[in-house]
């Protein structure tokens, strides 16, 4: 896979792959955001902005689609991580959700390894797909919005009438729900304990980057704390 520009930004599998010894999986010095939304809630553009402010990368569905159904790119991703960080990254989500469809679908298993490389590059602002349920150490955000907010923002950067930005939105919930059920379980979905939840109703995406980075150096002196014999 060649490099490409996604939103701005380049990516590519030097990105993620490289030497074994150049991946970090130290989880007291893990810089990771995951952002779990809802369509039209305005999300992209807060990652967006919360990576200009932090120097950090979007990762964001289509390229983590893109990178997960790769042949050669999942190739190169276990030659560079090797069985005993997957074994990690395996009982993370096994602790996490039990005995769930995660183990047993094959695609799961390659986008789950694809973020987890992903992750250990460190300064990843990941964005849906269920990256809040594979990386359990990260912060986590919720970012949502009213649903006439949501109706007014696919009118307005996706022009679209009113009338389809409905029926999208409505197809884009299901579909979404859909997703994460099937690969994590219907009760671990409902009930995700998410670290921060932004509704975009009165928000501007300024406030919304100012209060995820308040709530990373939070969430970051926290995990130096609980792995403090890692930092040893």
């Amino acid at each position: 896979m060649d490099n490409k520009v996604f939103g701005g930004a380049l990516y590519g599998k030097t990105e993620i792959t490289g030497s074994a010894g150049e991946l970090n999986f130290n989880p007291a010095n893990l810089k990771v955001i995951t952002i779990s939304r809802t369509t039209g809630s305005g999300a992209s553009i807060v990652a967006q902005r919360l990576a200009e402010d932090m120097g950090w990368t979007v990762w964001d569905r289509s390229l983590l689609l893109s990178l997960a159904e790769d042949v050669n790119i999942q190739k190169e991703i276990l030659k560079v991580i090797d069985e005993r960080h997957l074994d990690t990254a395996s009982s993370y989500a096994y602790s996490l959700f039990g005995d769930t469809s995660l183990g047993g679908m094959v695609y799961t298993r390659q986008l789950a390894r694809t973020i987890w490389a992903i992750c250990a590059r460190n300064k990843a602002i990941i964005i849906g797909r269920g990256a809040n349920f594979i990386v359990p150490n990260a912060l986590h955000v919720r970012i949502d919005a009213p649903f006439e907010r949501r109706v007014e923002n696919m009118m307005k950067f996706e022009d679209m009438g009113r009338e389809q930005a409905e029926k999208q939105l409505k197809i884009s919930d299901r579909d979404r729900k859909h997703f994460l059920v099937k690969c994590f379980g219907k009760e671990k979905v409902e009930k995700f304990p998410f670290d921060l939840q932004l509704s975009m109703n009165r928000l501007s995406k300024d406030d919304a980057s100012a209060l995820i980075k308040l709530a990373f150096a939070q969430h970051e002196a926290r995990l130096k704390v609980k792995f403090a014999d890692h930092l040893l």
